[in-house]
Order: C-alpha cells, then structure tokens, then sequence
C-alpha cells in the first residue's frame, strides 16, 4: 500500500517494510500475535488477516509504526474464503453463500445481506460491487451495490470450479484443471462463453492475464497465448526455460518469473521471439513475483526482497540491440568435451560471458573484458575455474553487455 509492504513471517509474524527507496528498504514494524495466516485483503487504510483458527484481525496500516491490531472478529466456523473491497467483506462458507459484511466500524462489523449461490464454487473475484462466481451449476454475476439486497445481474449455464480467475478488459478469465475458460461479461444480460480451451499443464500452474495475451507455466516453459480473439485463443510463443517457474506476473508486455535460479524478466512483444531483458540469478529460490510499478517484490522460503526492474525495462523499450540474441548460441548442443558460443554485438562495449550450474552456482568465467562489435566466439572445454572436468548435464551460458543479458541452455554428455 502506497510506499509500505506488508510481510507475512511464519517466524515473526507481520512485518511492515518501507520500500519508497528499494535500495535501502527500512523495517517499520511487527505484530507477533497472529498465526498460520492463511488470507488477506485490504479495506482502505487497514489490513484483515484471517488465521487457521478463523480468527480475523484487523490492522491499520496508515501507521505502520504501529501494528497491534485494531480489532479482532471471529469469523463463522465454515467460511472458506473472502474477498474485499471499499469498506466490506465478502466471505464464502460452506454452504455455497456470499455474506457481505461492512466493516465502516471495524469493532462491529455488521452483516448486510447474503447471497445463496446455486452450486458449490472454489474461487470468485469482486470488482466495482459485483461479484463473479463460477459454480458446477452455472456462473453468476452478483450486484452488491445495494448490500442489504444483493441481485443478480446475469448469468449463464455453463458450469465451472474455477482455480483461478481474472476480471481483464471486461472479460473473466477462469482456468478450471486443464481448461483456460474466456467469458465476455460487457454485456451482462448476455454473458457468453467464448471460448473453452484445453491447456496442456503439468502440476499447479501460475497463471497470468494481461492484455491480449496470457502466460502460464507448463513443464520448463511459459506458454503464451494470444487471445486478442478470444473465441480462438492461440499459442503465440514458448519462453524456454531450465527448471518449472513457481510464480508468474505480467506488467505491459513484460513476464516477470520467479524460479529456482532467481527471477527472470522477458520482453513478449514480439511473443514468438520472447527476449530475456533482465536477470537475478545469485539467489536463494523464489517461490512468489508481484510486480508494482516495475517494482518486482520476490517472497522466497525464509528472505523478501525487492528489484527495480526500471532499467531492464527501459533499456528494452529503447530498443538498443547490444547484444542479438538470436545470434547467442553454442554448437555443438549437446556436446561431448568441448563446445563454442557464439554472438554478435551491435556495439562494442564490456562482455561477460559466465557458465552456471542449475542452482545457479558459477563454474567458469569465460570471457570478461571490452570488445568491438561484429561477430565473437568462445569455447568451452567443459571444465570449471579450477580447471577440473565437470559431470554431465545440463549448464547455462549468460552473457551481460551494457545492461542487457540473455542466457542459452547447454546439454553436457558423456
């Protein structure tokens, strides 16, 4: 919120960061009570956290020298979920039912009204006071602006359990286990399906929506499809990558991933040739990207840090090809002892050229210093700084020039 980040720590509780200058982050403050947090929303100036013993606090974090909580609500037994939004709560219980509490005095929050959804549902989103539910017996949009008497504003038959959905260009996005889901909401008399198509994922995948396009993770790639049709949604492009993503965001025509390695950030314009524009790579794993302003905030198991993507994405939108990407490439792939990487630069300026491990531990610094534009090669004898062979398998060669990077996938067999 504004320039505060707000942390959930399985040790410390919640911890409050001042992040308006990313390169010194301050911590403001910390609230040791809470435990096992499981969700949270916003509500103004104050956060609502809901625990594993449905306990609900409440902090206001216009003050974030100040965390104790404002309040603390318990909430019904079976809800299994909630949104927010202006100064009420939407929960979702077992029963398949919206209530809507208003929490204008968060010492007593007051319940308005409830709607009874036809069918048992997983997710739903709420934006501008209504409410887009897909359940197995139909999807439904809610209007709570009158929240004493919730009405339905539209509806339609098909029948879905969304794992997760997104509200883009008055269009809901639902994926629902293999199945990507596009349904136009413009018009909520006739809200329409328009299209239906089956992904090809493997495991939990992250899932994004921007624009024309949508990204999500399949295996060691980031699938991107075009649906600037959204009746016949297609793959644009594949960013190939070396281990499985665990989070995905998308801000303009950037992908920012978070992966074993570190972070990584992709320019799509041109989604058939996806261009690696900015790299984190020396860094324990993350499991979690958002993305504010091209400010990226990264969660990782025990550590939060933050990255100003501001040069990466400026230096891409300027469209300075220092180094030609596609000419990156090593021959023979795979190979078997030695193999050259070859590149071209369109300026001449300082080059390094670094071979890592998949864990993102350095094994040989190849080529450090200045040189002129034009066409370059090295070779690599498939041995580490200290001159020893390694082991077979799989290696990246990354190479930085004036800001830019790119990094190939090797395949080392013996």
């Amino acid at each position: 919120m504004g320039n505060n980040l707000f942390c959930l720590d399985v040790y410390r509780g919640i911890i409050t960061l001042d992040v308006s200058d990313p390169l010194q982050i301050v911590e403001q403050g910390q609230l040791f009570s809470l435990n096992s947090i499981q969700e949270y929303g916003l509500l103004g100036e104050y956060a609502i956290f809901r625990d594993l013993q449905l306990n609900t606090s409440i902090l206001n974090i216009a003050e974030p020298y100040n965390l104790p909580p404002v309040c603390e609500w318990v909430i019904p037994e079976n809800t299994k979920s909630f949104e927010t939004e202006g100064s009420y709560v939407y929960l979702a219980d077992s029963t398949n039912a919206i209530r809507i509490f208003d929490m204008s005095i968060l010492e007593m929050p007051v319940e308005r009204g409830t709607w009874q959804c036809p069918g048992s549902f997983n997710e739903f989103c709420v934006e501008d006071g209504f409410a887009y539910i897909p359940t197995v017996a139909g999807f439904q949009v809610v209007d709570f602006s009158n929240p004493d008497q919730p009405v339905l504003a539209g509806s339609c038959n098909a029948e879905y359990l969304a794992d997760d959905i997104e509200l883009e260009n008055q269009k809901i996005y639902i994926r629902s286990d293999n199945d990507l889901i596009i349904l136009s909401v413009s018009d909520l008399s006739q809200i329409e399906e328009l299209s239906n198509t089956g992904l090809t994922i493997w495991f939990d995948p992250s899932f994004a929506v921007e624009g024309d396009y949508t990204c999500y993770t399949y295996d060691n790639h980031v699938v991107i499809l075009d649906v600037s049709d959204p009746a016949s949604p297609t793959e644009a492009g594949r960013i190939e990558l070396i281990e499985l993503p665990y989070s995905i965001d998308m801000k303009g025509t950037y992908v920012f991933l978070s992966e074993y390695l570190g972070i990584r950030i992709f320019d799509i314009s041109d989604p058939m040739h996806p261009e690696e524009v900015g790299a984190a790579l020396d860094m324990p794993t993350t499991y979690e990207i958002d993305v504010v302003d091209e400010i990226a905030y990264v969660r990782g198991h025990d550590y939060f840090s933050v990255f100003d993507c501001t040069e990466a994405v400026a230096t891409s939108e300027e469209e300075i090809p220092v180094v030609e990407t596609s000419n990156f490439t090593n021959h023979p792939n795979p190979f078997n002892p030695e193999t050259t990487i070859s590149y071209s630069l369109a300026y001449p300026g300082e080059v390094e050229i670094t071979i890592y491990n998949v864990r993102g531990q350095q094994v040989r610094a190849l080529q450090k210093g200045w040189q002129d534009a034009g066409e370059h090669s090295v070779v690599w004898n498939g041995r580490d700084d200290q001159g020893s062979p390694v082991g077979s398998g799989v290696y990246l060669s990354r190479m930085e020039s004036s800001g830019n990077s790119c990094t190939r996938k090797m395949l080392l067999l013996k």
